[in-house]
């Protein structure tokens, strides 16, 4: 089941992916097949232990084959919810992410989309979950693994800093209506 949580000015959609615990694994896997390779990301607003943000859309990404029909599905359930069924979903980047201590992702939007998507899929107690600033005020969902999300691209977010010893990881993407 697919919810809107309402916010002074935006909405939130959450959803539940059936059966997480049985494909975790898979998609874990499948995101890092070699373990001894990673390619981090540091800079002033981010330092994200590792993700494949900046490898072109055209390679393959193997943990797409485990998880694109649960993006599709979540994301016609936004659309249902958004009555805008008449109108086509594309799904137009999906990168993954993983920060371990010390990681983060600071504040910042996603431009040239409609909405921005974040699939939580290791978010072990006391990993942080994102957070939102709309207006000089801030927000919070109740977010667990397995949950998806959805958010309009314009809506100012962040992974406060991971100051657990686990790892969180979580698989990004971007849709738009067409």
């Amino acid at each position: 089941m697919t919810v809107c949580i309402e916010f002074p000015g935006f909405c939130v959609f959450k959803s539940t992916v059936e059966g997480h615990g049985f494909i975790k694994e898979r998609i874990l896997e499948s995101i890092n097949p070699d373990k001894n390779k990673r390619f981090g990301v540091e800079t002033h607003n981010q330092k994200i232990y590792h993700t494949d943000w900046y490898v072109p859309s055209n390679v393959f990404k193997p943990y797409y084959s485990v998880v694109g029909g649960l993006l599709e599905a979540h994301n016609k359930k936004v659309f249902e919810l958004l009555n805008t069924t008449d109108q086509g979903i594309e799904i137009q980047t999906v990168w993954f992410q993983q920060y371990k201590t010390g990681c983060f992702h600071g504040p910042h939007t996603h431009g040239g989309c409609n909405f921005s998507n974040v699939y939580y899929v290791d978010l072990p107690p006391g990993t942080p979950k994102t957070t939102f600033s709309f207006m000089g005020k801030k927000y919070d969902v109740d977010i667990k693994e397995g949950d998806i999300i959805t958010f309009p691209g314009y809506l100012l977010h962040e992974s406060p800093v991971n100051e657990s010893e686990y790892t969180k990881t979580v698989i990004a993407f971007n849709t738009n209506m067409v």
